[in-house]
């Protein structure tokens, strides 16, 4: 059977709701064009083995296999979501480089076609001796290769968001293969165009400037901008009007930072800009890298490790009089506690004795001369996970 790769998830696609999110255990159809009648794809050039239909997709919302389509067949391709719900249609699909179901229209040929590809009539020869204008250019006259000359140059690229069944130039190819579009060097404080989608925006700030991205109008769902700073001042990104910046599955605004050398990749979802990948990520990876960096605060590493730091004040007389609450609890175990205190007395020295500890807080007892003292001031560290 002759079969040809699918233009639409043919080989190593993933793909994802509407909230930019993979599409875990979706459902990806596939039917006879113009109609609800299941037909068939493979999974091989040998067109022997044929998918699910429905193909399930993987947790990640990648197809497992790869999908080929029967020659000279037309399809319609139907994505949902595990809960049947429809994200998206496209119809009359053919397999890449399929030609067997192509037509011609308004040429006539009388005369031979030979094996070896020679053209011979006069219908043919007049045709060629004056063609017709195309895209307003007239071919010169007399060979094939003049007329396919001017179809190449005069071919229209297609617009920036365009997903019709127009012809795509070699430009627009470049394009849509996610390459990016262009490389804009930014240095101060400016408000992106359109013209930015798919672009890498090269900062080179020499003061901290913002950035503030396209206006979502004129932007189709899907739209990526990439961004990275090379030099030494921050780079701050900011939606267009009411348009928002989310760290994606976070569900809150952010207005991202860059510093030196921190990358950034965003994607329009339809709701908002999603921060997906790059650097600048790490700073919203509460679960791996949370951080309160205040005068009681701590330090989430990828590890699990938590660092955590602060000062209290001895109250009180007795043993135990120096009680610490950490900012945040250990989830497991607290490894190490260590204080000093804040000063030096005037006469002897301060002594700092650790009491009971757990995930949750720990106990000191402050001493003066080995006598128990209140009001004084300490320093505490603490290590866990």
């Amino acid at each position: 059977m002759s079969v040809n790769l699918s233009p639409l998830a043919g080989a190593g696609w993933q793909f994802f709701d509407n909230n930019g999110l993979p599409l875990g255990a979706g459902l990806l159809y596939t039917y006879a064009a113009g109609t609800s009648t299941p037909q068939a794809t493979y999974t091989t050039s040998s067109g022997s083995i044929a998918n699910s239909n429905p193909i399930v997709l993987d947790a990640s919302g990648r197809v497992a296999n790869e999908i080929w389509l029967t020659a000279g067949q037309s399809y319609k391709f139907v994505l949902q979501t595990a809960s049947a719900v429809q994200i998206w249609s496209f119809d009359n699909i053919t397999g890449v480089n399929d030609f067997s179901s192509a037509t011609a229209t308004n040429l006539t040929v009388s005369g031979t076609l030979t094996a070896n590809g020679t053209l011979a009539g006069s219908a043919f020869t007049n045709y060629f001796a004056a063609p017709p204008a195309i895209g307003g250019t007239t071919p010169a006259n007399g060979t094939f290769t003049n007329l396919v000359a001017t179809v190449a140059s005069t071919l229209p690229t297609p617009g920036q968001f365009d997903n019709s069944t127009a012809g795509a130039t070699t430009a627009f190819v470049q394009r849509a293969l996610g390459n990016a579009s262009a490389v804009t060097t930014v240095s101060t404080t400016s408000t992106l165009t359109n013209a930015a989608a798919g672009a890498l925006i090269y900062c080179t700030p020499s003061a901290n400037i913002v950035i503030t991205l396209p206006p979502s109008s004129g932007l189709v769902v899907g739209t990526q901008i990439n961004f990275v700073n090379i030099n030494p001042y921050t780079v701050q990104l900011k939606g267009n009007g009411s348009d928002v910046i989310n760290f994606i599955g976070s569900g809150s605004s952010v207005s991202p930072v860059l510093i030196t050398n921190d990358t950034a990749t965003l994607i329009w979802t339809g709701g908002v800009w999603n921060v997906i990948a790059g650097s600048i990520e790490w700073q919203y990876q509460s679960a791996r890298f949370g951080s309160n960096l205040s005068a009681n605060g701590y330090q989430k590493l990828p590890s699990g490790l938590i660092v955590q730091w602060g000062t209290t004040t001895s109250s009180g007389t007795s043993a135990n009089n120096a009680v610490v609450t950490y900012p945040t609890a250990f989830p497991n175990i607290t490894f190490q506690t260590y204080a000093v205190c804040a000063g030096s007395p005037t006469t002897g020295s301060y002594t700092v004795l650790s009491g009971a500890t757990t995930t949750s807080g720990a106990n000191f007892t402050v001493l003066l001369n080995g006598s128990v003292i209140s009001g004084i001031q300490i320093n505490w560290f603490a290590l866990g996970y």
